[in-house]
């Protein structure tokens, strides 16, 4: 129920097939990949997540020795059972059993038994040949308990799974509702050469007030950082869910819109649209979450604990919202909960920086990490606290964080009311080497930077670099124009703009001349 998903993968037997096997093999191709998917039905399938939601599995690897292939096993135990062509059984365990039994069972009557003491280092093998086939190998602890049992299923020949096939061509399809969910899977699945825009945008040709397929555009486009557009296409979408009833069925559009709206620095808007993504259960955790990041921006504390645990009554495992419960009773004096609060985090995930951080520990995490617990303060308005994490963060070697912990610095000295001159002369001046921003919020970070120092040219180069990332090509060359211009003599933009020309503007004159350049 939780990982039905296995499959043997090859690239096949062709050119392109015979390619990857001298890529990936030493000369001994083909080359083959096994694979296990938790929460999928294979590797490349994809399950949803709601914000702050937690998936928890467990997989378990441990030597087996001398039994051979196991057909069962768990956290205890191992087993081997073959009958052909003479019965051999092999039994494996994790932890020291004392006269243990290993019977095999015919028709559910025991036909043969050991008595044994098992241990790690003291697997039991037996092979005999017994004229009628036992159908069950089963081990039993001394007190009576089955501590495993294997017996084998006649195998059914089962339907052959359908090959995947491409998708029709967006005027090809006939439903909007095939539409939207043609659209839906290739967001889901990154499909190589297809887009799920076309499919949505197909759909809103057709009917322009399409709710679902107005909710998917404008998460494309939150995700691409293009704020207003998003905005727009979510205000359609609840534009259609409340023609008939001003409480609608499902309260994603809202709590899209909020997040949209804290990016347009809008917060009495945002809390309007996620107080009204609560009013559907699927919304509440994250929707009382995002309020009470507000009301912490607010200072309105005892109201961010009442979101808060209203947030956490339905989902227990949001460690965001729990450590953000911890400074919330830290602001109203009730320092001993607080404690609690992170204490419990930590038992639920021991890993969990914020937590960690919250109770005192050393930040010994990598720089981005640093830099994502920046950004939890912040966006709960915690700016000193922010800063202090910023500026004791040091950038690794090969991270690329250099250039990003100053720009942070600046950011939120300005929102502090302090200089920023400083962190930004050193932005600029710090290694752009593996320097990849990617976060929505860094969008505002570098606008404000590159606008703060004219002459900065990595400040356009970086935000060139996250745009073309997140398909926003025209962006990304304008602003690599920017830098290029600041300064002609940085290579690498000069071959970011050869890649553009080339591939986006398809001028392969201009290509050639900003690669020549490079």
């Amino acid at each position: 129920h939780i990982s039905p998903g296995k499959n043997q993968w090859t690239w096949g037997n062709h050119e392109f097939g015979y390619a990857w096997d001298r890529n990936l093999t030493d000369a001994d191709g083909p080359y083959i990949e096994l694979m296990a998917g938790v929460y999928t039905d294979n590797q490349p399938d994809f399950s949803f997540l709601q914000p702050g939601e937690t998936k928890t599995w467990s997989q378990f690897w441990y030597p087996i020795r001398d039994i051979g292939a196991a057909q069962a096993a768990s956290t205890r135990a191992a087993l081997s059972f073959q009958t052909s062509p003479q019965v051999r059984i092999g039994v494996s365990v994790t932890e020291r059993m004392k006269n243990a039994r290993i019977e095999l069972l015919r028709a559910g009557k025991v036909v043969k038994s050991w008595t044994e003491t098992l241990a790690p280092d003291r697997a039991f093998t037996a092979t005999l040949k017994m004229k009628s086939t036992p159908d069950e190998l089963r081990l039993v602890s001394s007190s009576g308990e089955t501590v495993l049992r294997y017996a084998p299923r006649a195998v059914v020949e089962a339907e052959m799974p359908k090959p995947a096939t491409e998708p029709l061509l967006p005027k090809e399809i006939a439903s909007s509702d095939e539409l939207y969910l043609t659209g839906l899977h290739l967001s889901q699945y990154r499909h190589a050469t297809r887009k799920p825009e076309a499919y949505w945008l197909e759909a809103l040709r057709r009917d322009a007030g399409d709710s679902r397929c107005n909710n998917g555009m404008g998460l494309i486009a939150l995700r691409r950082g293009e704020f207003a557009k998003a905005k727009s296409y979510f205000e359609a979408a609840i534009e259609r869910l409340t023609k008939r009833n001003p409480n609608p069925y499902d309260g994603e559009a809202y709590y899209n819109l909020g997040l949209t709206l804290r990016f347009l620095n809008d917060d009495a808007a945002a809390y309007d649209a996620f107080y009204k993504a609560t009013w559907n259960q699927a919304w509440q955790s994250a929707g009382f979450h995002a309020l009470a990041e507000i009301d912490c921006k607010n200072a309105e504390w005892t109201k961010a604990l009442d979101h808060l645990d209203r947030s956490l009554r339905l989902n227990t495992d949001n460690l965001r919202a729990r450590n953000l419960k911890a400074l919330a009773l830290r602001k109203l004096g009730r320092t001993q909960e607080a404690s609690q609060v992170l204490a419990e985090t930590l038992r639920l995930d021991a890993l969990d920086w914020w937590a960690k951080y919250l109770s005192g520990e050393r930040l010994t995490g990598d720089s981005q990490v640093g830099l994502d617990i920046a950004l939890d303060f912040i966006r709960a308005g915690f700016y000193k606290d922010a800063q202090k994490v910023v500026l004791s963060l040091k950038a690794e070697d090969l991270s690329g964080t250099a250039p990003l912990i100053q720009y942070y610095a600046a950011w939120i000295a300005k929102k502090l009311g302090e200089k920023s001159t400083s962190y930004l002369q050193a932005a600029a001046k710090a290694s752009s080497d593996y320097c990849f921003p990617s976060r929505l919020e860094e969008i505002a970070i570098l606008e404000e930077a590159l606008v703060a120092n004219p002459k900065d040219a990595k400040a356009p180069y970086y935000l060139g670099n996250l745009y073309y990332d997140k398909d926003r090509f025209e962006d990304g060359v304008r602003l690599w124009e920017m830098s290029a211009k600041r300064d002609p003599s940085f290579s690498i933009v000069w071959r970011n703009l050869g890649i553009a020309y080339f591939n986006i503007l398809e001028n392969p004159t201009k290509a050639l001349a900003a690669f020549e350049k490079a």
